[in-house]
């Protein structure tokens, strides 16, 4: 929703709503993946205006390797516009969280449309990994990439991608031993010297 409103966008966001309904459910994952939803919302926010996409590998490379000092440096090079609407995104989280806190004792998340949701979620995701496992042999790789569009799927694939990377590039091979010749094997060498001998000389 950040590159704008769209049709496409507006089905991708309620498709995500829609996968990810069963954590809404329990109330213990509930308060988890709301305050994931609230930092990684913030920092694509902040990314989005600087950048103008999403997080992906490059940045988590980079901020596992930036100390305090840049990471000063680079908020405050950030456009005012993008401070703006990453401080209305941490308001309106807070109220929502402060709605939850007061709210979340109330069963209206444990009825009968709610686990219906969960259930029918649950099946679009058996239908999913059943029918990638039909067409073809499904690993992390390929999983992620065709579900990096459900937010925020995102950042499991551009964490995922970081991994390989980073394995990548510190992959050391292993070289095989050499293994000692057998003394069948070795063959004795006879050098000769060719060069006048001491006799030519007299």
């Amino acid at each position: 929703m950040l590159a704008g409103a769209s049709p496409r966008a507006v089905f991708l966001l309620l498709l995500s709503a829609l996968l990810f309904w069963p954590l809404a459910v329990w109330r213990p994952l509930r308060i988890v993946s709301v305050l994931f939803l609230v930092i990684l919302g913030a920092a694509n926010i902040v990314h989005d205006g600087f950048f103008g996409y999403l997080i992906d590998e490059f940045f988590i490379a980079s901020s596992l390797r930036t100390t305090s000092s840049e990471t000063r440096e680079f908020l405050t090079s950030l456009p005012m516009g993008t401070m703006v609407w990453c401080a209305v995104w941490l308001l309106l989280c807070a109220g929502i969280v402060r709605f939850m806190l007061r709210k979340g004792n109330e069963p209206n998340l444990q009825g009968r449309a709610s686990q219906r949701l969960a259930i029918a979620a649950l099946l679009v995701w058996a239908g999913f990994l059943g029918y990638s496992h039909w067409t073809g042999p499904l690993d992390t790789t390929t999983a992620l990439r065709k579900l990096h569009i459900v937010y925020p799927l995102h950042i499991a694939n551009a964490g995922w991608r970081q991994y390989q990377i980073t394995d990548a590039l510190l992959y050391t091979p292993l070289l095989p031993e050499p293994t000692p010749p057998s003394p069948q094997s070795q063959v004795h060498t006879v050098v000769v010297v060719l060069g006048e001998s001491a006799s030519a000389h007299r």
